[in-house]
C-alpha cells in the first residue's frame, strides 16, 4: 500500500526554472485538500494527441538538478529505501530496501528496481506535453517535488505497465487500485494533462464511493500550457467540452455571447453588453464550465467543488447552444429544451417566466430585473449593482407573469412568495423601462403597478403618476423550441413519471388541459 502522498526530500532539491519562473516548487507547509473525484472533474477531457509523434528523447532524464552528484533516479532510490543505501561508485545506488507497492514485493538490489514515471512519458506527451518547452518536459521527467510523480517499483511490473493508462493497466495487487487512481489524478492535475473518455470512465469507476470522496492533497499546479477541449468562439458546447475563464460561445450571427468570465461567472450578453443571464458565481478565479456526458452543465471551482449547475443530469448527450434570438438553450437529444438562459427581451408576456439567474433588461441596458439565486426579485441599476427595488421573495424558484395580470414569485412547492396583487387586471405585460421603472401595463396601455423609477439617475424624471410609453415586448423568433404533437401526456402524473415536470408552453407535451391556471406552465404543483 502506498502511504506517502508527497515525498519528504532528504536532501535539498533545486527547483527547475523555466524562463525565470519556478515551475516546480516545494509543497506548502499546509497543503490544500480536496477529493480525487473533485480533482478529476477539473481535468480536461480530450482525445489523445497523435501528432507530432512521441519521441522519448524529448524528455531529458535522469538529471542532477541540485548539483550534488546524484541524478534523479539515485535521489528517488535513496528517499524511498526503508534502510540506508549503499553505493557501488559515486552516487550510483547498489543496495537498500524497497517495497514495491504495485505488487507487494520487497527488493534489496537496486538493479531489480525501476523508477516509474507514474504518468508515463508517452502518456504525458499525448495528453499535452507535446506542446511544452524542452525545459518543461525535463521538469516533468525529473519531478522530485511531488511524491507520486516518481515511484520505485519492481522492474518487470513497470515494464508490464509500459505507457498504459488506468483504463488499460492496473497494479496486480487489487488493494492498491484506489491509491493508484488517486495518484494518477493528482499527477495529471499537477501537470495540467488531459484525460480521454475511456481513461475518465475507468477513473470514475475506481473512485466510486469513499475512495473518491476522501480528502487528499491538492498538489501545486505547474506553470505549463493549459490544455483545452473547448468550442470557444462557436455556438455550441457538447458532452466532454468545457470553457475556461475568458472563453465564450457566440451565436451564429455574432450578436449574442455566452461568456465564462475569468472571475467564474457565466454571463449571457446581448448587443450593447446588456446582460440576459448571470450565474452569480463571481469570485471563483480558476473555475471551469463543463458540459458533462450526463447532460448537466456545471461550473466547478478551482478545487473541483461544483458551485452551479443547470440541474439537467437526467439528459445524457445534451448540447448547449447560443441562438440568434439571444437564448442559450440546453437541448436534449430529442431536441426538446431542458434549460435556457432566456431570450433577449425587455418584458414578460402572459405565461412568461424568469428562472434563477435570468433577467429582463431595459432597451438602453442600464437597468434590469432578475430573479436571484436566493429567490429574491430585484430591480438593479446594471452598471453599479445598485438595487432600486427588492420584493423580498427569498426562496422563490420562479417569477411568472400570469394570464390574470398578476406578477408572482413562486416557491418550488407552488406557494406564492410575493405578488403585485394585480390579478384582477386581465391580460397584462411587465416591462423593464429605460428610466429604471418596472411597470405592469394593462391591455389598453394603462399601468396597473410599478416598482418606481430611478429618480437619482434618470435625467428629467417624470412627475408622479406619469409613465414612459410602453416599450414593444420582444417576441422570440421561430428558433425557440417548438411543440411536438407526437408527445402526449394523459395527466400531470404521467408528466412527473416521465421526469418532465414542469412543462412550459411550447415544450413537447404541453397542452392547456394540463395548465390549470393558464399561466404557461403545466404540472408545476405536486
Amino acid at each position: 500500500m502506498h502511504l506517502a502522498i508527497s515525498r519528504c526530500l532528504a536532501t535539498a532539491v533545486a527547483a527547475a526554472v523555466v524562463g525565470g519562473s519556478i515551475i516546480a516548487g516545494a509543497a506548502p507547509a499546509s497543503a490544500a485538500s480536496s477529493s480525487a473525484t473533485q480533482l478529476l472533474n477539473l481535468l480536461v477531457v480530450a482525445p489523445a494527441s497523435t501528432s507530432p509523434a512521441y519521441n522519448r528523447d524529448e524528455f531529458q532524464h535522469w538529471i542532477d538538478a541540485d548539483g550534488d552528484g546524484c541524478d534523479t533516479r539515485s535521489e528517488v532510490l535513496q528517499q524511498e529505501s526503508t534502510v540506508p543505501v549503499t553505493f557501488s561508485s559515486g552516487c550510483t545506488v547498489a543496495t537498500g530496501q524497497w517495497n514495491s507497492w504495485y505488487d507487494g514485493t520487497t527488493w534489496t538490489f537496486a538493479s531489480d528496481v525501476d523508477v516509474d514515471h507514474f504518468v508515463p512519458l508517452s502518456e504525458a506527451w499525448s495528453s499535452g506535453a507535446s506542446a511544452w518547452t524542452p525545459e518543461q518536459r525535463r521538469a516533468f521527467a525529473n519531478d522530485l517535488d511531488f511524491g507520486p510523480s516518481l515511484e520505485a517499483v519492481t522492474d518487470n511490473v513497470n515494464q508490464s505497465k509500459s505507457d498504459r493508462d488506468p483504463a488499460q493497466w492496473l497494479p496486480p495487487v487489487t488493494s492498491t487500485h484506489c491509491d493508484y487512481a488517486r495518484n494518477w489524478v493528482q499527477v495529471k492535475y499537477r501537470w495540467n494533462l488531459t484525460i480521454d473518455t475511456s481513461e475518465r470512465a475507468a477513473l470514475q469507476n475506481l473512485l466510486a464511493g469513499p475512495c473518491g470522496s476522501a480528502a487528499i492533497e491538492v498538489p501545486a499546479r505547474v506553470d505549463v500550457p493549459t490544455p483545452t477541449n473547448s468550442p470557444a468562439g462557436t455556438a455550441t458546447i457538447t458532452a466532454g467540452q468545457q470553457l475556461i475563464g475568458g472563453q465564450s460561445l457566440r451565436s451564429p450571427d455574432g450578436r449574442y455571447v455566452l461568456a465564462f468570465q475569468t472571475d467564474g461567472n457565466l454571463v449571457a450578453y446581448a448587443p450593447g453588453n446588456r446582460i440576459l443571464f448571470s450565474s452569480d458565481t463571481w469570485g471563483h478565479y480558476g473555475a471551469v464550465f463543463k458540459m458533462q456526458a450526463d447532460g448537466n452543465a456545471v461550473i466547478y471551482a478551482s478545487n473541483g467543488r461544483p458551485i452551479w449547475d443547470s440541474k439537467t443530469w437526467r439528459d445524457p448527450g445534451a448540447r448547449l447552444t447560443v441562438q440568434n434570438d439571444g437564448n442559450t438553450v440546453l437541448y436534449r437529444t430529442n431536441n426538446t429544451a431542458a434549460w435556457s438562459t432566456g431570450w433577449d427581451r425587455v418584458g414578460l408576456r402572459p405565461g412568461d417566466s424568469l428562472l434563477p439567474g435570468q433577467r429582463i433588461t431595459s432597451p438602453n441596458g442600464r437597468y434590469h430585473l432578475t430573479l436571484q439565486r436566493d429567490g429574491n426579485t430585484v430591480v438593479y441599476a446594471s452598471a453599479t449593482g445598485r438595487p432600486l427595488y427588492s420584493a423580498g421573495s427569498y426562496g422563490a424558484t420562479t417569477l411568472r407573469m400570469q394570464g390574470d395580470g398578476n406578477l408572482v414569485a413562486y416557491y418550488g412547492n407552488g406557494a406564492a412568495a410575493w405578488n403585485t396583487n394585480t390579478w384582477r387586471e386581465g391580460t397584462s405585460w411587465v416591462n423593464m423601462q429605460d428610466d429604471g421603472n418596472l411597470v405592469i401595463y394593462r391591455a389598453d396601455g394603462s399601468p396597473s403597478w410599478r416598482s418606481g423609477w430611478d429618480s437619482g439617475q434618470w435625467a428629467g424624471s417624470p412627475t408622479p403618476g406619469t409613465y414612459l410609453p410602453r416599450p414593444v415586448v420582444y417576441t422570440p423568433p421561430a428558433t425557440q423550441p417548438q411543440p411536438q404533437p407526437s408527445v402526449y401526456y394523459a395527466n400531470c402524473t404521467a408528466v412527473r413519471n416521465a421526469g418532465r415536470a414542469p412543462l412550459y408552453r411550447g415544450q413537447p407535451g404541453y397542452r392547456s388541459a394540463l395548465d390549470r391556471d393558464n399561466d404557461g406552465i403545466a404540472c408545476e404543483w405536486s
